[in-house]
């Protein structure tokens, strides 16, 4: 088993789970069934899994309902409310069989419910697909924001903080010394916890989500007319004209002049 402790995990590494639970044999049940697929963290009730979550932005949290401290019910409410962990996808695991305690956890914004004991292959098998869920959205946003000029994402509202996200990056589009740094203290969020929730919405990191916003808003500009390459580059906040042109053929498959002598076509 692979336990992640302060050191966030390396863009392509395996996803992570925070397991969140108090009885030890259980603990050590779920992450050896897991542990060979995932990453894992480790918390011994809610008020500690709840900051492990805020810390670490895992890409998936299994939680008890009975806890000390925090019980799982509550630890899920609060990470739904919280901009920076309403996107996690949350499995919250009882003894409990009644359709009461059920409803209970759903409403709070639990994404599956899992009634113990269970076996490893359930458990398997609902993790893979709560997570394979959330690349399809990543890949459905990178389709859309990418190789659609003048697609305009809608943003649905638990997804306020990447609303703020788009904003702070559009409003410094032209500035090309504009950094992660700067973005992350406008937010008040650490540089791995931005990198995180940004990764985890649009499978992007935070510089390269900034790359391709400035190719898509050039691309947006020559399909509206603007055929100066120049002008554009530098209203983009690029200043290499061959970086930017390398840039975006990267990402329209066609450099910036054929670009335009499409469109005209």
């Amino acid at each position: 088993m692979r336990e992640v402790n302060q050191a966030l995990p390396k863009s392509g590494a395996d996803p992570v789970i925070l397991i969140v639970e108090d009885n030890a044999d259980l603990m050590n049940y779920i992450s050896s069934n897991l542990g060979y697929s995932y990453q894992i963290l480790m918390a011994e009730n809610g008020r500690q899994g709840l900051d492990r979550a805020i810390e670490s932005i895992p890409d998936l949290v299994i939680s008890d309902v009975m806890m000390p401290v925090m019980d799982g019910v509550e630890m899920c409410r609060q990470l739904k409310q919280n901009d920076r962990t309403n996107h996690i996808p949350v499995i919250l695991l009882t003894a409990k069989a009644d359709s009461r305690s059920k409803m209970e956890g759903l409403k709070t914004g639990a994404d599956d419910y899992i009634i113990k004991p269970f076996n490893e292959e359930e458990l398997q098998v609902r993790v893979k697909n709560l997570i394979q869920q959330r690349q399809k959205l990543r890949d459905k946003f990178m389709q859309a924001f990418i190789m659609e000029p003048d697609e305009q994402r809608q943003i649905s509202p638990q997804d306020k903080l990447l609303q703020e996200i788009m904003d702070i990056l559009n409003h410094n589009l032209d500035k090309s010394d504009f950094s992660i740094n700067q973005m992350s203290w406008e937010l008040n969020m650490s540089r791995s916890q931005l990198y995180r929730k940004v990764s985890a919405l649009t499978g992007l990191s935070p510089t390269d989500l900034l790359r391709s916003l400035r190719l898509k808003t050039a691309a947006t500009l020559f399909n509206s007319g603007h055929d100066n390459v120049s002008q554009v580059m530098y209203q983009v906040g690029f200043s290499h004209h061959s970086y930017f042109a390398r840039c975006f053929k990267e990402q329209y498959q066609v450099n910036p002049s054929e670009y335009i002598s499409r469109i005209k076509k």
